[in-house]
């Protein structure tokens, strides 16, 4: 900020305060001139004179200003009497070679100008510095947030990936073992009065395959973003018995593998809700490159929002449901904006990702 305020507003100020050297010699004229009549100086009015005594007002300013902006502390007393000495050698000889009309008093008007202007851009600057500081420092604090976040996602990815790992290692396989065991037991005894142990066997399977592909979307990482959410829809229309529409580019290559599943989850979580509270009988989702950005819509035909979207939330989790508070904390860390709308029937939820991002948060997401 400081460095724009250089670059745009110092030489703006700097003329002006240039400039109004010229009017204040101008103005006490009047006074200098009554101060050389008391010191018996010869003086001389004519166009000539004059233009150079506004000449030296103007030059005796910029030195001055110049001095107040860029000479450091310990040195600018020095400078200051300086140019006044030499402001006044000039005027002596000048007087005394065209009779120019001398100005102590303007000099003395402009040199606390000068003192008074330079301090105060000083301090602004100053402050300008500190808040540019400040606001950097705000700026690595919630990167440094964002960054933890991000670890704890992927430590929670990373257990719930363990966990899926194991129940296929292990529960899943005894599971196997046990129907491999009952078809075996079938040959000695009645397979009719087996058959409720295997369909219940077979239930099982299916309901721990489900909670793995809960726990790690295995789709999302073997065949991509968009076989991952058609396969989630797929779900959805066999657990809610409804119609689903996906429209997806087939990669979205801008996006890293962190934002991929932070996005997958918050979609999980959008469709579960469609399917437990919006008695829809269609679902629609929706995503869109656009040049800054990435798009996603869900809509559905169902009963829409009972009220207000903060009112919705905090009844939620006053059930002790959460979901809510879920998407909007995954959001926060994709730096998303979401928005729930229901105008008439059905409910329409919208995601608006940017993909124009600091190059550090690139590069952490990319390492992952």
């Amino acid at each position: 900020m400081s460095a724009e305020l250089t670059d745009r507003f110092l030489p703006r100020f700097f003329l002006l305060l240039t400039a109004l050297a010229a009017l204040i010699a101008s103005c006490l004229t009047p006074l200098d001139s009554r101060l050389c009549e008391f010191l018996g100086l010869p003086v001389c009015s004519d166009l000539m004179a004059l233009l150079l005594r506004t000449g030296l007002a103007c030059a005796t300013m910029a030195g001055l200003l110049m001095t107040a902006l860029k000479v450091r502390d310990a040195n600018r007393l020095i400078v200051y009497l300086q140019i006044t000495a030499l402001s006044l050698l000039l005027q002596w000889w000048l007087n005394k070679s065209i009779q120019m009309l001398p100005m102590p008093s303007t000099l003395a008007v402009l040199f606390l100008l000068a003192v008074q202007a330079g301090g105060a851009y000083r301090l602004l600057t100053l402050r300008l510095e500190k808040a540019a500081a400040d606001q950097y420092g705000l700026l690595l604090k919630g990167q440094e947030v964002l960054a933890t976040k991000l670890a704890l996602l992927r430590q929670e990815e990373a257990e719930r990936r363990l966990l899926a790992s194991d129940l296929h290692d292990q529960v899943l396989q005894d599971l196997k073992q046990l129907k491999a065991a009952l078809n075996e037991l079938s040959r000695k005894v009645d397979a009719a009065d087996l058959a409720p142990i295997e369909t219940l066997i077979d239930s099982s399977t299916t309901q721990v395959r489900a909670v793995m592909e809960n726990l790690f979307p295995s789709v999302l990482e073997n065949l991509g973003f968009k076989s991952a959410l058609s396969e989630l829809l797929r779900q959805t229309t066999l657990k809610g018995g409804l119609r689903a529409h996906l429209t997806c580019p087939e990669e979205v290559p801008e996006l890293s593998a962190i934002e991929k599943l932070l996005l997958f989850r918050i979609m999980q979580e959008v469709l579960n809700n469609i399917v437990k509270h919006a008695q829809a009988g269609q679902v629609t989702l929706m995503v869109e490159t656009q040049p800054e950005s990435l798009k996603v819509t869900v809509k559905d035909d169902g009963k829409g929002l009972p009220c207000d979207y903060s009112t919705l939330t905090r009844m939620a989790e006053e059930r002790g449901s959460r979901g809510l508070r879920y998407i909007e904390q995954r959001a926060d860390l994709l730096q998303a904006a979401v928005a729930w709308q229901s105008v008439g029937g059905g409910t329409t939820f919208t995601l608006v990702l940017p993909l124009v991002r600091k190059q550090k948060h690139h590069t952490e997401e990319g390492s992952t």
